[in-house]
This record gives structure tokens, C-alpha cells and sequence, in this order.
């Protein structure tokens, strides 16, 4: 899946699962719309929100993975991450507050009682870790 996070107009961030099936995108499960690309969909939502909260009013801000800072940017000093308060627990693991170099962050982590195996669980950290290397902020590592 692709995810998709977007600040709407009361600047609540809002996350919208994009999935693809038969070579069309769709937001899961809420919409029987399909789009045959990214682009096609943000193009879609530039006009009409749909079920979005507001329009769509650029593409996704990617960064080249050839660029050494941007690598480089991406590897973090562990022992410098301090884990806090649980925010949330999911399915597969359990979300905290944490610090990182000071600054607030979330941690998220994979439970032992997720019910798939090590290796797809594995498999689904690095799909995530991939998704979030194309998103910049702040409070995201």
C-alpha cells in the first residue's frame, strides 16, 4: 500500500491508506473509486476532495535516493532514542511517545504477539520504513 498523510484545512494530519489491485488504486475501504496512478488520483482529488477533507493541492514531495545527506539523514543513533508513555496500541505493535537528540517523537514498535511471523513482520517494517523514507518532517524519524 501507498500511504498517504496530507494537513487539512484545520491542520489535523490525516492518513489514507492507498492500495493496489489489479494495476488501479483505491482508498481502502472506503472507496469503490479506482485510478490507474498516483498522479491520475491526485489529479481526481485536485478537483473534487471525494472523501479526502479537502482538495489536493500538490503532488508528494519525493527525494532522491542517490543524494548521500539524504541517506545519511536516514540513519538514526539509537542510544539516543528514549521511550516514554505508550500512545497507542495497533494490531501489530505499539506506538510511544519518545524522545530523540530531545526532540518529541513516536517510536513504533513491532509486538511479540503480532500474529504473523517474524519474517513477515520483517517484510511489512521494511514496506513501512520505504513508504516513510519519501516523507520530510520534522517530527519524523
Amino acid at each position: 500500500p501507498y500511504d498517504l498523510s496530507l494537513i487539512d484545512p484545520q491542520l489535523k494530519i490525516r492518513h489514507f491508506l492507498l492500495y493496489k489491485t489489479n494495476e488501479k488504486l483505491f482508498i481502502k475501504p472506503y472507496s469503490n473509486e479506482f485510478y490507474s496512478s498516483i498522479q491520475d488520483f491526485v489529479r481526481e482529488h485536485r478537483v473534487n476532495p471525494g472523501l479526502l477533507p479537502c482538495p489536493l493541492l500538490e503532488y508528494p514531495i519525493r527525494f532522491p535516493s542517490s543524494s548521500n545527506d539524504f541517506i545519511s539523514s536516514l540513519i538514526i543513533e539509537t542510544n539516543q532514542l528514549i521511550r516514554q508513555e505508550i500512545l497507542g496500541r495497533g494490531h501489530f505493535g505499539i506506538v510511544y511517545k519518545g524522545l530523540y537528540k530531545n526532540n518529541p517523537v513516536a517510536i513504533k514498535t513491532y509486538s511479540s504477539s503480532c500474529p504473523l511471523s517474524s519474517e513477515e513482520c520483517q517484510i511489512n517494517m521494511l514496506n513501512e520504513a520505504r513508504i516513510m523514507m519519501c516523507l520530510k518532517h520534522l517530527y519524523l524519524i
